[in-house]
């Protein structure tokens, strides 16, 4: 339940931008790093990030490590990798 209330969060977020988008054409990419899906599997993430592009006119990158997310998390953040969106858990 915490990762869809995350997963919305951040989709809300991200919609958000709507209203200033519309003033502008849109350009640019979204990078996600994320530990959930936006649906039940990787063919609905992959639904979900289309979407959300349609929706924004942004071109949407999410990445999902297959495991050990919050090692991975940290790696990739020690490296200077940015991402404009992070799934970070409540524990």
């Amino acid at each position: 339940m915490r990762k869809l209330l995350a997963m919305l969060l951040a989709l809300v977020m991200v919609l958000g931008l709507l209203p200033m988008l519309a003033s502008a054409e849109a350009s640019g990419t979204v990078r996600i790093l994320a530990a959930v899906t936006g649906g039940k599997d990787a063919d609905e993430m992959e639904l979900w990030a289309k979407a959300l592009s349609e929706a924004t006119g942004l071109t949407i990158e999410v990445e999902r490590p297959a495991s050990d997310y919050d090692t991975i998390l940290m790696q990739k953040l020690s490296a200077g990798e940015s991402y404009d969106l992070i799934y970070v858990g409540a524990s």
